[in-house]
């Protein structure tokens, strides 16, 4: 179960919403080199810390916190550090777990996000939070809603507990073998938040009273 953080972000994150579909059009990033996923993650730090250095700019504050991560052995959680230093995000690493906490806010609100390693099953998952706990008598409303979208989308998925009112947005990587690439983490990472703050006003018309299928109606009539 996701719980809620809350974190500052940065002054510099605030737009990052207006200007993910450019950053994640740009080809400024580099490929890793291929024998890289196909030799799995027995390597040395250094030969990680070597191809992602192709790809973004690092300083020596990332590369320490990484590489202290690295050295216990979670290698796709030291992939994710790199990642949102190199992008410039502000985050809280929580002590003792394969998860990162962040905030973000986009064009229709703000919300906690959860970055989270499964070094078991080999998976990064990332998750935006819904503000608060969808009221008991809206949840059945909502839980049209949100099938209704999950129908339409392609990567992700949003995620309901109907018993807490709990509601999160999922991307996720499967690294089985592999060291994803930057930009299939940025991917992961965009995707999710331009997702959240796209349907962002129909849940809170749903949550407010709309009817699920009046407030996916009218979102789709404002493009």
């Amino acid at each position: 179960m996701v719980r809620k953080g809350t974190l500052e972000r940065d002054a510099e994150t605030q737009s990052l919403v207006q200007r993910t579909e450019s950053t994640i059009e740009e080809n400024r990033l580099s490929k890793f080199v291929s024998s890289a996923s196909q030799q799995g993650l027995q390597h040395p730090f250094e030969h990680y810390l070597k191809l992602y250095r192709s790809e973004i700019e690092l300083s020596e504050q990332a590369i320490s916190l990484a590489k202290e991560n690295f050295d216990r052995g979670p290698t796709l959680l030291s992939s994710l550090i790199l990642y949102f230093e190199g992008d410039d995000w502000k985050y809280h690493l929580l002590e003792g777990q394969d998860t990162i906490v962040l905030a973000f806010k986009g064009h229709n609100g703000e919300w906690n996000c959860i970055a989270q390693v499964r070094n078991k099953q080999q998976q990064i998952v990332f998750y935006s939070a819904y503000e608060e706990a969808v009221p008991e008598r809206r949840r059945d409303a909502v839980s049209n809603l949100l099938t209704r979208l999950n129908y339409q989308l392609v990567f992700g998925a949003f995620e309901f507990d109907f018993d807490d009112g709990e509601l999160n947005f999922r991307t996720a990587i499967d690294a089985n073998g592999i060291i994803p690439e930057i930009r299939l983490i940025r991917n992961m990472v965009h995707t999710n938040i331009i997702t959240m703050d796209r349907y962002l006003p129909a849940i809170k018309a749903v949550i407010s009273g709309s009817e699920p299928k009046r407030a996916l109606d009218h979102l789709d009539a404002q493009d």
